[in-house]
C-alpha cells in the first residue's frame, strides 16, 4: 500500500507522468501494457460483392427482368438461404423501407461463390435488393456487404424497373475465327438490307454476312487480309467506304503488323483479292475513312498502335499513294475517330493513347490533308475506343472515349476556338471497351452506347441537348466480352437495335428495339411551385416531400403531382422547389 507522504506522492507522480505542485509532468515509462481484448475484423479475408448480373449498381433495370446472380469474392455459406436476402418494391406511400413496402418472393439457388435470385418479371417501380450479413466464408467471417472494409454490413442497392428498351438477345455463333471484334455495316450486295462486315482474330480474317432485313443474318463468306498475325496483338482495325467511286461499299482492313489491305467490291457483294499498303507505323490498331486532302476520294487514316497514324491518299480507282505518317502524341493507339473540329472545312484525327498519363489527342487537319502536331487531353483513366457526336446543340463535333477498367466513359464538349472542354466522366461498367453514338431512341439527340468488356453487358447514356447524360439502362448482351457495336434498324421496324460482336464467346447477338423505347419528352402538363420539406429516410434519401400533400420529387428521378408519376426517365416537367430547413 503507498504511502501518503506528500513528498512521496509527488516522486510517484514525477514518475509517472502526472503534473503536481512540486514540479513539471515528464515523460511517462510505460511499465506493462494493458488492453482490453477487441474483436479483430481484419484478421481474416473478407468475403465481398463483385457485381450482379443483371447489374444493379447502375440504378436500373428493364421491366420484364426476371433474375438476378450475386457474385461473391470467394466461396460462401448460406448463399442458397432464402432468408439472407431481400427484394422489396414501394408501397402506396411511394417512399422505400416503410412498413407498406411490397415484399418480391423468390427463389434461390447458389454455386457457391454465386447466387442466383429468381422471380416473377419486375415491373416498373423502384426496388430495394438487400443481401444480408447472415452469409459468410467459410472461416465464418461475416459478409463486408457495405464494402467498408470490416466483416459485418449488409449490400444495400436501390433501383428503378424501367420500360424495356430493347428485347433478350437473339444470339448466334459469329463463325469467324476465335474473336470476333469490330463490326461494319453497308449493303454490300446492293440488295437493300444491311449487311455485316466481321473482323476477327487470329488471321486476321474478315467475315461477310448477308442481312436478310428481319435482323437475321446468312453464315459468313470469310476473306482473307493478305496477311498473317505473327505477335500476340489482335489486328482488328476495319473501315468501310466506296474506294474506286463505282457506288459499292469496299473495305480496309489491317493485314499482318505493319500493312493494311484494300479489298475492293466486285459488284455482287464478294470482294477482289487484297491490296497490301503500309500502315505508317507497327500493329494496326483501328482504321477510319474520309476526305483529308479535299479531292474527290475517300482517304484512309489507321491508327497504329506503336502510336503513329498513318494517312494515305484515295485516288479514283481505288488505290493509295504512299502513306505519311505522324506521331500521335502518345503510344499504344486504341481509338480513332474523324472530325472537323475547329470548323475550317478540314477533317481533324481524334486518337485515344492507351498510356500513362492517360489522354486522348487531337491532330488538326491542313487543306492538303497533312495532319498538325497532336494536341492531349486528359482522361481520368485508360482510354479504349472514340467516337464522335454532337451531344449538345450546337454545331461542334464533341467526344466521347471508353475508359477501360475504371469502369465509365469521358465526355468532351468542344469549344468554338476548335479545342475541347475538360473531360466529364459518367459511369458504365466494368472495362468499357467500345462506345458508339447514336440516336437510339430517335428523339434527335446523340446518345452513347458503351460495352462493358468484363461484365458482358452495354450501357445506353441518353443524350439530354446540352451535353449531359442520363442513364438509360444497362442490359446484358447475351455473351462473354462485347467489343464491338452498332446501332441500326435491322428488322425495318422503324426502332433502332443494337448488334453486338464479343471477343470471348465468339457470338454475335442482336437486341430489338421494343415497342417500349423511351418516348419523346413530354411536354409540361403543369408548372408550379410548392414548399417542400427533405425527407431524410427512406428510398431517396433527401427527397423532397410537399407537407400533407401527394407531391414529391425524389432522389431518383421520380416526379408525382396529385399521385401522377412523371418517372422514372426523362420528362420535360416543370416544377419549381423551394425546399424548407
Amino acid at each position: 500500500m503507498f504511502s501518503s507522504s506528500p513528498l512521496k506522492r509527488a516522486k510517484r507522480a514525477r514518475r509517472y507522468g502526472r503534473k503536481t505542485a512540486f514540479g513539471a509532468r515528464k515523460p511517462s515509462r510505460t511499465r506493462f501494457l494493458h488492453m482490453e481484448p477487441l474483436e479483430d475484423r481484419r484478421l481474416l479475408s473478407l468475403v465481398s460483392i463483385l457485381g450482379t448480373s443483371p447489374p444493379v449498381d447502375g440504378g436500373t433495370l428493364p421491366a420484364g427482368t426476371t433474375y438476378v446472380t450475386v457474385n461473391f469474392s470467394e466461396p460462401v455459406l448460406g448463399g442458397d438461404v432464402a432468408q439472407n436476402y431481400r427484394l422489396q418494391s414501394l408501397g402506396a406511400d411511394s417512399l422505400l423501407g416503410t412498413v407498406d413496402d411490397t415484399i418480391v418472393p423468390f427463389s434461390v439457388t447458389s454455386t457457391g461463390t454465386s447466387a442466383t435470385l429468381n422471380f416473377a418479371a419486375l415491373s416498373e417501380s423502384v426496388y430495394r435488393l438487400t443481401v444480408h450479413d447472415t452469409i459468410t466464408n467459410v472461416d465464418g467471417v461475416a459478409l463486408d456487404g457495405d464494402a467498408n472494409g470490416f466483416a459485418g454490413g449488409d449490400y444495400v442497392r436501390d433501383l428503378v424497373v424501367i420500360p424495356r428498351m430493347f428485347s433478350e438477345p437473339l444470339v448466334t455463333a459469329a463463325d469467324v475465327g476465335i474473336h470476333a471484334h469490330y463490326i461494319r455495316l453497308a449493303d454490300f450486295d446492293g440488295d437493300g438490307k444491311t449487311d455485316v462486315a466481321l473482323m476477327a482474330y487470329p488471321g486476321p480474317v474478315v467475315g461477310i454476312r448477308m442481312g436478310n432485313g428481319d435482323g437475321t443474318f446468312d453464315p459468313p463468306t470469310i476473306y482473307a487480309t493478305g496477311g498473317v498475325e505473327t505477335s500476340a496483338f489482335p489486328l482488328y482495325g476495319m473501315v468501310v467506304d466506296d474506294f474506286n467511286d463505282d457506288g459499292k461499299p469496299d473495305l480496309a482492313v489491317a493485314a499482318d503488323e505493319t500493312h493494311i489491305s484494300v479489298l475492293i467490291n466486285d459488284g455482287s457483294g464478294g470482294f477482289l483479292a487484297p491490296v497490301t499498303y503500309s500502315s505508317g507505323g507497327t500493329l494496326p490498331a483501328t482504321l477510319a475513312a474520309g476526305k483529308l486532302n479535299n479531292d474527290e476520294f475517300p482517304d484512309i487514316v489507321v491508327a497504329n498502335n506503336s502510336g503513329t497514324v498513318g494517312v494515305l491518299f484515295g485516288s479514283s480507282d481505288g488505290s493509295f499513294d504512299t502513306t505519311a505518317s505522324y506521331s500521335s502524341g502518345g503510344d499504344n493507339i486504341h481509338g480513332l475517330a474523324l472530325a472537323d473540329f475547329n470548323d475550317d472545312g478540314f477533317l481533324d484525327v481524334v486518337v485515344s493513347n492507351f498510356q500513362l498519363p492517360a489522354h486522348i489527342a487531337i491532330l488538326s487537319g491542313n487543306q492538303d490533308g497533312t495532319l498538325n502536331g497532336a494536341v492531349t487531353y486528359a482522361t481520368h483513366g485508360l482510354p479504349s475506343g472514340v467516337a464522335v457526336g454532337f451531344f449538345n446543340d450546337d454545331t461542334l463535333p464533341d467526344v466521347v472515349a471508353g475508359i477501360a477498367y475504371d469502369g465509365g466513359v469521358d465526355v468532351f464538349l468542344a469549344k468554338p476556338d476548335g479545342t475541347l472542354e475538360a473531360a466529364r466522366w459518367i459511369a458504365t461498367g466494368n472495362h468499357t471497351a467500345t462506345v458508339f453514338a447514336a440516336d437510339v431512341n430517335k428523339d434527335n439527340t446523340i446518345d452513347i452506347v458503351a460495352t462493358n468488356q468484363f461484365d458482358g453487358t452495354v450501357t445506353l447514356l441518353m443524350g439530354t441537348h446540352d451535353g449531359t447524360f442520363d442513364l438509360g439502362a444497362t442490359l446484358g448482351t447475351g455473351g462473354s466480352e462485347p467489343t464491338g457495336i452498332a446501332v441500326h434498324d435491322f428488322n425495318n421496324d422503324l426502332k433502332q437495335d443494337l448488334l453486338i460482336a464479343h471477343w470471348g464467346s465468339s457470338t454475335l447477338s442482336v437486341l430489338f428495339g421494343s415497342a417500349a423505347v423511351l418516348a419523346d419528352p413530354v411536354v409540361t402538363i403543369r408548372s408550379a411551385s410548392f414548399p417542400f420539406d427533405i425527407v431524410s429516410g427512406g428510398f431517396g434519401a433527401g427527397a423532397f416531400l410537399q407537407s400533407g400533400a401527394t407531391d414529391f420529387y425524389d432522389g431518383y428521378g421520380r416526379l408525382q403531382i396529385d399521385g401522377v408519376d412523371y418517372g422514372p426517365y426523362r420528362n420535360n416537367c416543370d416544377i419549381g422547389i423551394a425546399a424548407q430547413g
